[in-house]
């Protein structure tokens, strides 16, 4: 039992420390995935639990609506790719809930994680700089001849999407604010430096990331965090919660990266009716967005599938009713909402929100029961400000169409609820007995 309960842990330590690490880091899930199902046969319950049940109903509902993409719109089975990876939610959970890891394991995982994250950004800022290398965004190359960069370098950093990568910066940096709340409650001041250390290198890799639709879920999920994390009997840590999170923010965006950014997309938006080299981001959004509303009054139950999204948005510009460039034709509608009108109807939206809101229930709803218990207290707001982020910053691109989103998403969020979930049965049995 010793043994099987240190390889949840290591494996948890391994997945989250290196999964922003490098270019393929995400592959590191499947070690957890694998972990899982080794183990499944010892953590397989007699009896589901009202939580357990319902992630089971809204993972099955995610895959099946897939699965309705294939039969009916004639998509390819390359669409499961992303939705039957979800099933080792269950898997994980139930590993969790039965072994019961470390919550200090989680912590440490976490601010591990924050830390090679910013190490390897370093890293690849130095090297890019070394090879006189001409990048437009963070964690690409923008080189077709990488001949002069050593080759473990190049597939080191190699296949990093910079939107892909900002969304889990953004992620890893609303931690560390979650976390110096922890801390700070706990009167671990040196943990609470270093907590804040790791969230300044976090947010300037954030900024160099240039990932404009991650830095919008920032101020709304800090004031989220700030409102669940201090209540009227802390009101002194609240205060310097509240001044910390201000000049975090201040610093932010009071950079000239991200003062220049807010002003070229609000001209943008001005400018919208009109493309032009200065707005061709969000010109082509808008346009993508206007096809994907069009398309789904066509056909608002099951949608067009993958393959018809491209003949309608073909259709569309013939009939001057969107202006989508050539090589945005084939692609998804950079909005994860209406990307699943577009392709799935309603029937792809209603599984969409059922993946966000199912466990946003059962973290709002062990939250209200933590009581004092700060770590089960901590855990929840992870859980909460994850989703209310991944939720805002999915406004603006299809994170979990792209197998990193979905597999970063996957991973976070099956531990948090693992944890969750048997922090909430444990102050339960305590309460019976």
């Amino acid at each position: 039992m010793q043994i099987k309960n240190q390889l949840v842990n290591i494996s948890i330590f391994i997945t989250l420390s290196f999964f922003v690490f490098f270019g393929r880091g995400y592959g590191l899930y499947f070690l957890l995935c694998l972990t899982s199902l080794i183990l499944l046969k010892d953590s397989w319950p007699k009896n589901f639990n009202k939580d357990q049940k319902l992630i089971i109903f809204t993972v099955l509902l995610f895959f099946l609506s897939h699965l309705i993409q294939i039969i009916f719109n004639g998509d390819n089975v390359s669409v499961l790719d992303t939705s039957w990876r979800t099933f080792f939610i269950i898997s994980i959970i139930l590993v969790i809930n039965n072994f019961k890891p470390s919550v200090n394991l989680l912590f440490s995982s976490i601010l591990s994680s924050a830390f090679f994250a910013i190490l390897s950004g370093c890293l690849l800022i130095y090297l890019a700089n070394h090879y006189h290398i001409y990048w437009q965004r963070f964690y690409v190359f923008e080189i077709r001849n990488h001949s002069e960069i050593p080759h473990l370098v190049y597939n080191f950093f190699h296949n990093w999407m910079p939107i892909q990568t900002g969304g889990m910066l953004a992620s890893l940096f609303l931690f560390m604010i979650v976390l110096i709340g922890y801390f700070l409650r706990r009167s671990n001041y040196i943990l609470t430096a270093f907590c804040l250390i790791l969230g300044s290198g976090l947010i300037y890799l954030l900024i160099s990331a240039n990932a404009r639709g991650a830095w919008i879920s920032i101020p709304p999920t800090m004031l989220l965090i700030i409102f669940l994390s201090f209540n009227t009997n802390s009101r002194k840590k609240f205060y310097i919660a509240s001044t910390i999170i201000i000049i975090f923010l201040c610093l932010a965006y009071s950079n000239q990266t991200v003062k220049s950014q807010i002003k070229r997309t609000i001209s943008s938006i001005a400018n919208s009716q009109t493309e032009t080299k200065h707005n061709f981001s969000t010109y082509e959004r808008i346009q993508l967005w206007k096809s994907a509303i069009y398309s789904f009054s066509g056909a608002p139950l099951l949608g067009y599938g993958e393959k018809g999204q491209s003949k309608i948005r073909i259709e569309q510009n013939r009939e001057k009713i969107v202006n989508i460039d050539k090589d945005f034709i084939v692609g998804h509608a950079h909005n994860q909402y209406l990307q699943a009108l577009q392709t799935r109807g309603l029937i792809g939206l209603l599984s969409l929100l059922m993946f966000f809101l199912s466990p946003l229930y059962i973290f709002i709803k062990n939250f209200k029961a933590s009581a004092n218990d700060i770590n089960s207290k901590t855990i929840n707001i992870l859980g909460i400000t994850f989703i209310f982020s991944v939720m805002i910053f999915n406004l603006t691109q299809a994170y979990l169409h792209i197998m990193s989103g979905i597999l970063f998403y996957c991973c976070f969020l099956s531990i948090f609820l693992g944890y969750s979930t048997y922090l909430n049965n444990t102050q339960n049995k305590k309460e019976l007995s």
